[in-house]
């Protein structure tokens, strides 16, 4: 065990892993001239971060993430939410909903990127597949991920992910949709006016 080159955060997801995540910006070039030096590492068997979450007795919807530091960002605004931990560990969500499904409908928020998307898709597939209620949202507006929209703009993230804990619930007829809920859905779509 060697003392880690970087100050760490230590991320437990189960009670024999964990995510160690460097506290400080680390540049490419760093990157590239360190080959021992990562902006975060695992230790031990993959797993679900939080994934407790998903089977709470609890009607309100789960955020799914894929950084753990994403899904803290959504705790932090007051909604639950677990994370994936990669892009590449899609299929172990898909497979532990397979093995024992959740009753809370789930809001896919992945990162605003390529990997993000694809992740996305492979999500939506395999949720489609088991006949698991979902959405996808957009709480990032134009920043890379959930904690990058929460260091940026905390009041307009806390928002953002409350506008869409509203969408995953139906109200009972137009008139309630149209007194509680379309206002701040129109706010939400006029603040990424700019996207196209």
């Amino acid at each position: 065990n060697r003392e880690p080159a970087t100050p760490r955060l230590i991320i437990p997801t189960s009670k024999g892993s964990y995510v160690a995540r460097c506290t400080r910006s680390i540049t490419d070039e760093e990157l590239a001239q360190q080959p021992g030096l990562q902006k975060a590492e695992k230790a031990g068997k993959v797993h679900i971060f939080n994934i407790k979450a998903l089977y709470a007795d609890e009607k309100s919807p789960v955020f799914i993430t894929e950084g753990e530091i994403d899904a803290l960002s959504i705790i932090e605004a007051g909604a639950d939410a677990a994370a994936i931990g990669s892009t590449s560990f899609t299929g172990l969500l898909i497979s532990a909903l397979k093995e024992k499904p959740t009753s809370r409908p789930l809001i896919i928020c992945m990162d605003n990127d390529e990997p993000g998307r694809k992740a996305e898709k492979q999500l939506i597939e395999g949720l489609q597949r088991l006949n698991i209620a979902f959405i996808t949202a957009d709480i990032c507006g134009q920043h890379k991920d959930p904690n990058e929209a929460l260091t940026s703009d905390r009041a307009a993230f806390i928002e953002a992910v409350a506008a869409a804990e509203r969408h995953t619930s139906k109200p009972d007829n137009t008139a309630d949709y149209i007194r509680r809920g379309m206002a701040a859905e129109i706010e939400v779509l006029r603040a990424q006016s700019d996207r196209k």
